[in-house]
């Protein structure tokens, strides 16, 4: 599906230099810098697409794809959330929101921006297994990007929290084209940091952030869908 969305002005400062994203930002782009080719005119509006891309599994993603309107192949920043971002309908639509920044200062700056509900979230397939599912998601999403005609092979992650995990996951198995990441306030011990506080599971943060993700009730293949489990959890 492809629409026209509505990427205003207000976010016109180049992601290199907003407040909200450096320093972390700044990396991303000098990473993506190399071999992204001369800016390219933004004279046509920018394009989103929304596609289900496939894992190696055959399980399919829910994906915004931001891209500038000019042609050309262009350096991909990829955010991958469990975070519902929409609150209402289930249509595939381009809202011009996404957990990891908003797509319009990459597109204005002829980047790619790639937002995904990781697997078992919102309008994705499958069934949520946090931590664990994103290794592979993330190396998959990572080269299926790379290969795409719109991008010129370099490709970037960026944000925080659980999308710092959607980062460092697909990280440890060093996708080829994966140039940059940027993980922040995210954890480097999920058992001591994360879901729990010296080994002990977190009775207190758990059941509140675990209550907003996993798959939205009113998805038809949510229904009597739950959480994966595993002993290591």
């Amino acid at each position: 599906m492809i629409l026209r969305p509505r990427i205003g002005s207000a976010h016109s400062a180049g992601p290199c230099y907003s407040a909200a994203t450096f320093p972390a930002a700044l990396w991303l782009c000098v990473g993506l810098a190399i071999g992204s080719g001369p800016l390219v005119a933004q004279t046509p509006p920018p394009i989103c697409e929304t596609e289900m891309v496939a894992m190696r599994d055959g399980t399919k993603l829910y994906t915004e794809i931001y891209r500038p309107g000019a042609s050309g192949q262009f350096p991909v920043v990829i955010a991958r959330t469990p975070y519902d971002r929409i609150g209402g309908s289930l249509v595939p639509s381009c809202s011009g929101m996404a957990v990891g920044g908003a797509p319009s200062p990459w597109v204005q700056n002829n980047y790619v921006f790639i937002a995904q509900e990781v697997r078992g979230t919102v309008r994705s397939e499958g069934v949520f297994n946090p931590f664990f599912q994103e290794q592979n998601d993330g190396y998959d999403v990572i080269e299926w990007a790379a290969a795409q005609p719109w991008s010129n092979g370099k490709v970037g992650l960026t944000s925080g929290s659980y999308l710092g995990v959607t980062q460092w996951q697909p990280a440890k198995s060093a996708p080829p084209h994966l140039t940059a990441f940027t993980p922040a306030i995210t954890a480097s011990d999920y058992h001591d940091d994360w879901v729990g506080r010296n080994g002990v599971f977190d009775l207190l943060f758990n059941p509140v952030v675990g209550s907003s993700l996993g798959p939205r009730s009113d998805r038809p293949q949510a229904a009597g869908q739950r959480c994966a489990a595993s002993p290591d959890q």
